[in-house]
């Protein structure tokens, strides 16, 4: 393999791991407001 092939190689990977975290990101942000909502409804039924 060439130079450029490598250049290539490493920037779609990097770019995979990147989405991958964003995704990530994202899981957590919604799960985060989910487990907020729900301690909230817990506490009003006491």
């Amino acid at each position: 393999m060439n130079k450029q092939n490598l250049d290539n190689e490493e920037d779609r990977i990097i770019k995979k791991v990147e989405k991958r975290i964003k995704k990530k990101k994202l899981k957590m942000k919604v799960s985060g407001a989910g487990v907020k909502r729900l301690q909230k409804i817990i506490k009003d039924k006491n």
